[in-house]
């Protein structure tokens, strides 16, 4: 069909489908190869497949170079939308904070009309946060995000975050209504509901609630006997009786270890 008006639409649609199959050379291949023969619309295409293809290939500085040129082009168009939010994850792949916090900030100054991806971005933004050690703002992203997405598959997961932000603040009281309220939200299957009663059972001990902690812990130990946190379980649980005098019940549990 080499020259007929749907020849290059052809060519878009072969980029998709090595794009598809991560054969990421081939579409920086084929976009840059018929690029000068696209009209305005195919460009825009093009020119966000050969983004998306240097994201693939994990590229950041490319990745960056092309999808600034992009928003010269073409401001505030949303056919690059998943750009910004795709740099993020590639940031947090190499552990750079502080890159992928700029980068949900640029998505969100992007595109500040709630965006396809907002919803992922402020969940990353207030995550990120959180690992930096920014807990006042990491406090407000969180419940601006809650507040946003009330129903997302994403706020029960910001309510184990708005927890441990707590715990880290030493608010202990709002720490403990928060797991509470995530265990009490969660499946019993979710891999963060032993993290959460954890922490629950760690702050009675940390805040001298010896008979609290011991109950906590007690009931941790019956409930997950199989996991990885249980031999630690166990010892604070020991620490705890000893803490109490209760030399006897420490020993019992030191030597479940």
């Amino acid at each position: 069909i080499a020259g007929r008006s749907d020849y290059l639409v052809a060519q878009i649609l072969a980029s998709q489908c090595c794009y598809a199959q991560k054969k990421f050379d081939e579409v920086l291949i084929l976009n840059q190869h018929f690029m000068p023969h696209f009209d305005m619309d195919q460009k825009k295409t093009g020119k966000f497949f050969i983004i998306m293809a240097w994201i693939g290939k994990k590229d950041i500085a490319r990745s960056i170079e092309n999808y600034q040129d992009f928003k010269k082009l073409y401001p505030k168009d949303k056919v690059a939308e998943g750009a910004p939010a795709a740099i993020v994850q590639l940031y947090l792949d190499l552990k750079k904070d502080e890159e992928a916090l700029k980068w949900c900030d640029e998505y969100l100054t992007d595109f500040p009309d709630k965006g396809a991806y907002e919803e992922q971005i402020l969940f990353y933004k207030a995550n990120i946060l959180t690992s930096l050690g920014k807990l006042e703002e990491a406090e407000k992203a969180t419940k601006e995000f809650i507040k946003k997405y009330p129903d997302s598959d994403l706020a029960t997961q910001a309510i184990f975050l708005t927890a441990e932000t707590a715990y880290k603040k030493k608010d202990y009281d709002a720490a403990i209504r928060s797991f509470r309220e995530y265990i009490e939200k969660t499946k019993k299957g979710s891999e963060r509901v032993p993290y959460a009663a954890y922490y629950i059972a760690l702050i009675c001990q940390e805040t001298k609630k010896y008979d609290d902690a011991i109950k906590e812990f007690t009931a941790w130990a019956k409930n997950y006997p199989d996991h990885k946190l249980l031999h630690s379980i166990l010892f604070l649980l020991a620490q705890t009786y000893e803490s109490k005098k209760d030399l006897a019940s420490a020993n019992v549990n030191y030597d479940r270890i």
